[in-house]
């Protein structure tokens, strides 16, 4: 009885806390008042910082420069994009599914909250230079929290939950993380403080996510119709997203994962006996119980030069299809029913859902018909 209590606490405490914050990123009235708390003492401790940036990019290295860059560049979304798929196809099937979905989450919070706060990233000049000419692409969004540093704390912390780590990857794992860290104040690209939201809220997403994270096999396992729930659970998450001061990229990387998301869940309940424990542990067998060997190493390059292929040609295919897919569903209604604004997320969302499914579906499919 007390554990059945305990349960139905933690169901409830799940609930009531995404209901919480999906009322505010939807509600003007909430993430405004929010704004305007939060605002103003962000942009404050933007300026007070930039003594701290300065002292940091004053020791410099074009060596350092380049490395620096490429610690940013391996937590950014193409990166965990690209990691996601080598993860499944390695035989990793649970562990890739369970950071599929909290890289979801995490971006979906982490995108939003810079939305509603609208913080300033540093003022470059003045002493505070961007190092890195690739860092523009992420020019355009809003500082406050970082993240990089959200999503590379996210998935490392979870990382040393799931393997209960030992001391050396626990070492590891935070040396990763603080170099990501120091490397997104060192591009100019982040104030300390943005940084240090991140990591906060990193740490409450993996305290929401791991007991979320044991009711995920029950989900996807679920006799029910799992991808038309997804669907409709995907609909919601991209319509309820504030709206910042003006126009940034940030809604566009919430989209992107949230399709991929839905077609992985859909995949994955269509062809649950690919992705069982009993699969996993013949994978193993075929590949080795150790992932970083030269026997790993082969068997995932061979699953992934053809799934690679598979996934650019369905990613050229997929948006069409979607588009298609989406004029057949309105056509009984009326033209004026969805703008061009409203249309193109749910192209988008469906255009990556498509890719997501081929990933954890048709690909494993096609390995099982060659023998890879």
């Amino acid at each position: 009885m007390a554990h059945a209590m305990e349960v139905d606490t933690t169901d409830a405490c799940l609930l009531l806390t995404a209901l919480a914050f999906v009322a505010m990123v939807h509600t003007p009235v909430i993430y405004t008042l929010v704004r305007e708390a939060v605002r103003p003492w962000a942009i404050r401790e933007v300026e007070r910082e930039k003594k701290w940036i300065q002292m940091i990019q004053r020791y410099h290295t074009p060596l350092l420069d380049v490395v620096l860059e490429y610690t940013s560049t391996t937590c950014g979304l193409p990166f965990y994009i690209s990691f996601l798929p080598c993860l499944y196809w390695a035989g990793e099937l649970r562990l890739a599914r369970d950071l599929t979905i909290l890289c979801a989450l995490s971006v979906y919070v982490g995108n939003s909250l810079k939305d509603i706060v609208c913080s300033p990233r540093p003022e470059w000049g003045g002493g505070i230079r961007l190092v890195c000419s690739g860092q523009y692409k992420y020019a355009h969004e809003y500082g406050l929290p970082s993240t990089h540093t959200f999503n590379t704390v996210s998935v490392c912390g979870y990382l040393v939950w799931y393997y209960s780590a030992s001391w050396p990857m626990i070492a590891l794992a935070v040396s990763w993380c603080c170099l990501v860290a120091y490397s997104r104040v060192y591009l100019g690209m982040h104030s300390p403080v943005d940084v240090a939201t991140g990591l906060l809220l990193s740490g409450a997403c993996l305290a929401y996510f791991i007991p979320l994270s044991a009711y995920l096999d029950q989900w996807v396992g679920s006799p029910l119709v799992v991808p038309v729930y997804q669907l409709l659970l995907s609909l919601a998450l991209i319509k309820a997203y504030p709206k910042p001061l003006r126009p940034t990229p940030s809604y566009e990387y919430h989209v992107y994962f949230t399709g991929v998301a839905l077609g992985v869940v859909t995949g994955l309940w269509h062809s649950g006996h690919l992705h069982s424990a009993d699969t996993a542990v013949a994978i193993a067998k075929l590949r080795g119980e150790d992932l970083f060997t030269t026997r790993a190493l082969i068997f995932t390059l061979r699953r992934f030069v053809p799934g690679l292929i598979a996934t650019v040609i369905t990613r050229a295919v997929a948006k069409p299809l979607a588009q298609s897919v989406l004029s057949l569903f309105l056509s009984p209604m009326s033209p004026s029913t969805l703008t061009n604004q409203q249309r193109k997320p749910i192209e988008v969302m469906l255009t990556y859902a498509v890719v997501g499914y081929v990933v954890v579906d048709p690909c494993f499919h096609m390995f099982k018909k060659f023998g890879i």
